[in-house]
């Protein structure tokens, strides 16, 4: 009777013992199997705590468009996007990148949306447009000493470059007026260009005698020519570049849902005045 009691209560202990390690491990197999690893990065990404409510945003430090203020985004294409996007529903998540790489995350769906673009039909291919937001002036911005230099058209332009000996700024990947595309296609203007994918070090190369001068938007360089000591001596010239409505650019990976709220979102602040109050903090 004894030995009896004896197994019984060893035969407790083991259900005590075993059954926890079993739900154990099949809590961890569980767990497993809802996290993906990347090999790119070799980053975890848990399933379970990926945000569907997220529209990705390219943002670049490029004030008065977009720049960082005590650890957040702020600036005019910011509370933009920021206006936009909430009202859809959604939450914006932003992504620093330069802008030729921004647009190629675009085509592969690697960022959802990008604003302040001019529409082509190469982006047309694997962007939608919602807008127009805005127009956007791109002027020509130079040293001052050369501030009343006579040009009226992209001729004058380059014939000015020409006599100095001096390139002209342009950055690629930029949508750039009819007639100045078609001198682009014509070997004997290089020289009198200068391509980057950043204007970064333009200012500087101004005030050393390297270029004669750049190409950039009216408002940003505005901004620039009174904070930002890199543009001292530097002015915008009366000529106008061109002049074209700028759009938010969706990437065509975007879900048709999301794509849709966008545009009423869109609507909706464009017809209550959200977009206009915007714009005229920034001019």
């Amino acid at each position: 009777m004894l030995s009896k009691k004896k197994n019984i209560y060893i035969l407790v202990i083991l259900i005590l013992i075993v059954v926890p390690l079993m739900i154990g491990c099949n809590n961890s197999t569980v767990a497993t199997e809802n996290k993906m690893t990347s090999n790119e990065g070799d980053l975890d990404i848990d399933l379970d705590e990926i945000d569907t409510n997220v529209i990705r945003v390219r943002v670049i430090e490029f004030p008065p468009f977009y720049y960082e203020y005590s650890n957040q985004w702020t600036g005019l294409e910011v509370e933009l996007a920021n206006a936009l996007i909430q009202e859809a529903g959604y939450t914006p998540e932003y992504v620093s990148l330069p802008w030729s790489r921004a647009l190629k995350a675009m085509e592969i769906g690697e960022i959802d949306l990008m604003m302040n673009l001019v529409k082509t039909p190469e982006r047309e291919a694997y962007m939608n447009f919602i807008g127009p937001v805005r127009s956007s002036r791109m002027t020509l911005v130079v040293h001052e000493d050369y501030e009343n230099e006579i040009i009226e058209t992209i001729d004058d332009l380059f014939s000015v470059s020409e006599s100095l000996g001096l390139p002209v700024g342009l950055q690629r990947d930029v949508k750039y007026p009819v007639e100045l595309a078609e001198i682009l296609e014509d070997e004997a203007y290089t020289k009198y260009m200068d391509f980057t994918h950043t204007t970064k070090m333009y200012p500087t190369n101004v005030k050393e005698n390297r270029l004669f001068g750049f190409v950039e938007d009216e408002i940003a360089m505005k901004y620039q020519l009174v904070y930002n000591p890199d543009y001292d001596n530097l002015v915008v010239h009366s000529f106008l570049f061109s002049e074209d409505d700028v759009y938010i650019g969706i990437t065509k990976h975007l879900e048709e849902e999301k794509y849709n709220k966008l545009m009423v979102a869109f609507d909706t602040l464009k017809s209550n005045g959200t977009f206009s109050e915007i714009i005229e903090t920034y001019q």
